[in-house]
């Protein structure tokens, strides 16, 4: 970020301090990310059209509007479950006879069945419990499944294809659980309309071309290809469980979706959604809207979340590969991870949660925002709120469209993820307040504080203090930022703004895994509290517009062991950009509670990629080793080898790039706009979740092209 010598005066100062300040929160969420892109609700002749907040299906909506409380954290997985709905799964739900099967060959209007099976042209229904083994072709058909008796309906799915020109493929009515098994080495295939030939208005189901109302288990060795042209592709308003075969879905809206809950056991996922690739939905009962991966390879390709719970997400195995517009991984209230490989290919944020714990498995993820993000579950409120409204009635104006904006400023702020710029002659706002000062300073809003680290005193009344010249862009000295040698107290100012306080319950604990992230904003980001007790995590991450490596707000990450290494990134603005200005008390730096020692170098010029940076005590040891995979502008290391108040210097083959004692915070970065890449559009969101969500046009493709950026 860049602060001028002279504190702007008038609009201008007041347009360019909101923007600043929602830029330095570096926590907004993510309205100009990915609108929803499909939905939930069905229209009458379509089912998913629409938005995904106003779904006609209330009951299959509920996370959108129910607020999900965040609370005390379990000891493990095993442990969270104990407290959530128990799956509805038996060990003999894919054992059968053959002998005891009823066989049903489909056929365009020459369908044969046995016992149970009621024929009526090309709708097969299933109306007894029991096993039936399906073969054959329906081209304009469907199958359903409906009985009020007791018992598993076992579908055996061996050379199935069935397309409807106006409605789901497959219907599961009413059963007590329905089991689709996809006999060894066949392949499978369920296509639903474009349009739904609903009855009326008011009739809404089903909205997927394989609908189940009750609790459903999908498994086998065989394959099946769902193609949904309407809606979702798999849908279960109970549970769902995916317990192995080749399954691959595209889907209009939503890949897979389980209401109470959806657990991978095993098998292969191909998963193309023009919305979210797999959900659950129920946020009001006890114990459910989790996901559960427990194994199996999940590759999604999605308009919006690769995954979304509406409550939790627990991952214990399984291999992910993620491609998203929005989150990699979504969770309202609280996401574990103990095992398996999570790879975030590209995404708008990784991982993203009230409360995350990770405590195994190899995580890898490239973001254009946030790499993990913990922040409480959506509240509906936007933006930094009233605190920001000095001079605007005390009630602000709502950053979070331009077209909110004075029309002068909406042109100001642009929207392809860049940092605003001043316009020439300023912003035209109107009538300034009465006692709005015309000397060149500013008064600071209501709860902001600028104040010394060492203690001292800025001058009175609650003005800013000058910052220095600061430089920016290419006019910054490569590798050194602005001197704060130079700059006075200003080298040791801390900034605390309202709204920075930590979330209540928000936390992101780091116990073990190895982890390796690459952020367009943050690396780690948490709006409550951040610990890493264990493991080894990499980040690769610019300062720019608010943004760093880590992000924790309150007191900062509080390391107590495990491996850390955070890459300031050459390429975006650094703290140079604010004339050395130390911004601690945001987060941006290690905790002092931290147990573990820690050590940052701001580098006298840029490594760059493929360059090993060797971390030197003062006795000459080399205490830890990092290749660069980005250029790289600074280095923060942490390992129990690290001994606080010990000086450490950092080389790589052309010599020292810095040295600095373990446990003080740099204030000198790369040169480079605090303003430049980066950013989002000032105000637009709300650091506690996903209020905003929807509300943007970015695509996939766009958040590619963020996303390569950073690789």
């Amino acid at each position: 970020m860049g602060f001028t010598k002279r504190i702007l005066g008038g609009t201008a100062a007041l347009a360019l301090a909101a923007g600043l300040m929602a830029a330095i929160s570096g926590c907004s969420d993510k309205a100009g990310a990915a609108g929803e892109g499909g939905a939930d609700s069905a229209a009458s002749a379509s089912p998913g059209s629409g938005n995904s907040s106003g779904s006609a299906n209330s009951d299959d909506d509920a996370a959108g509007t129910v607020t999900v409380s965040l609370g005390e954290i379990p000891d493990s997985i095993a442990d969270a479950l104990k407290d959530r709905l128990e799956p509805a799964e038996a060990d003999d739900d894919f054992t059968w006879n053959a002998s005891d099967a009823v066989k049903v060959t489909l056929a365009d209007g020459a369908t044969q069945a046995g016992e149970g099976v009621k024929v009526d042209g090309d709708v097969v229904t299933i109306e007894d419990p029991g096993t039936y083994y399906l073969t054959g072709t329906l081209s304009d058909g469907r199958l359903v499944v409906d009985t009020d008796k007791d018992g598993v309906v076992r579908l055996v799915l061996d050379g199935v294809s069935v397309t409807s020109s106006d409605w789901a493929a497959l219907e599961v009515k009413t059963a007590d659980k329905v089991v689709i098994d996809l006999e060894a080495g066949s392949e499978n295939s369920l296509t639903d309309g474009a349009t739904y030939a609903y009855p009326d208005e008011e009739t809404t189901e089903p909205d997927a071309a394989l609908f189940s109302k009750v609790d459903l288990v999908i498994g086998g060795e065989g394959q099946l290809t769902v193609n949904s042209q309407a809606g979702d592709g798999i849908t279960s308003k109970d549970g769902l469980i995916v317990a192995g075969g080749d399954i691959q879905v595209t889907a209009a809206d939503d890949a897979i979706k389980g209401r109470d809950y959806l657990v991978l056991r095993d098998g292969t996922l191909t998963l193309d959604a023009g919305g979210d690739g797999l959900k659950t939905t129920n946020a009001e009962k006890q114990g459910a809207g989790y996901t559960l991966v427990t194994g199996g390879k999940i590759t999604v390709d999605a308009v919006t979340d690769c995954f979304d719970a509406a409550v939790d997400t627990f991952i214990t195995g399984g291999e992910l590969v993620l491609n998203c517009g929005d989150d990699g991984v979504h969770a309202e209230a609280l996401l574990m991870v103990e095992d398996g490989q999570i790879t975030a290919e590209s995404c708008y944020e990784g991982l993203e949660a009230g409360q995350i714990v990770i405590a195994g498995g190899v995580i890898d993820i490239t973001a254009s925002d946030d790499a993990i993000n913990a922040a409480a579950p959506s509240s509906g409120e936007g933006g930094l709120g009233d605190d920001w409204g000095t001079g605007f009635g005390g009630g602000g104006f709502d950053m979070s469209e331009p077209s909110d904006m004075p029309t002068d400023m909406a042109s100001a702020f642009p929207t392809d993820g860049t940092m605003p710029m001043m316009p020439d002659g300023g912003f035209d706002m109107g009538e300034l307040p009465e006692d709005w000062p015309t000397d060149g300073t500013m008064e600071l809003p209501d709860g902001m504080t600028v104040v010394p680290r060492d203690g001292g005193s800025f001058p009175g009344g609650g003005q800013m203090p000058d910052f220095g010249q600061g430089q920016s862009g290419d006019d910054a000295p490569s590798g050194s930022g602005n001197d704060t040698t130079t700059q006075g107290d200003v080298a040791n100012t801390a900034m605390q703004a309202p709204g920075f306080e930590a979330e209540d319950g928000v936390e992101l604990i780091i116990k073990g895994g190895d982890i390796t992230l690459r952020a367009g904003g943050d690396g780690l980001d948490s709006n409550g509290t951040g610990v890493l007790s264990g493991g080894s995590v990499t980040i690769y991450a610019a300062y720019t517009g608010g943004e760093g490596p880590i992000d924790v707000v309150g007191e900062g990450l509080v390391i107590k062991g495990g491996t850390l290494v955070s890459v300031s990134t050459s390429g975006g603005g650094g703290m140079g950009g604010m004339g050395g200005m130390n911004i601690m008390g945001m987060g941006m730096e290690p905790s002092t509670s931290s147990t573990q020692g820690w050590v940052e170098v701001t580098f006298s010029a840029a490594a760059a990629a493929g360059d090993t940076i060797a971390i030197v005590n003062q006795d000459g040891k080399t205490v830890g080793e990092v290749t660069l995979e980005q250029d790289a502008a600074g280095l923060l290391y942490s390992s129990a080898d690290v001994t606080t108040g010990e000086t450490y210097t950092m080389k790589d083959s052309s010599g020292e790039l810095g040295n600095a004692v373990a446990g003080e915070a740099a204030t000198t970065s790369a040169g480079g706009s605090g303003f430049s890449g980066g950013g989002q559009q000032p105000g637009t969101g709300n650091r506690g979740g996903r209020s905003q969500r929807g509300q943007g046009e970015a695509t996939p493709s766009a958040t590619a092209s963020a996303v390569a950026a950073l690789t």
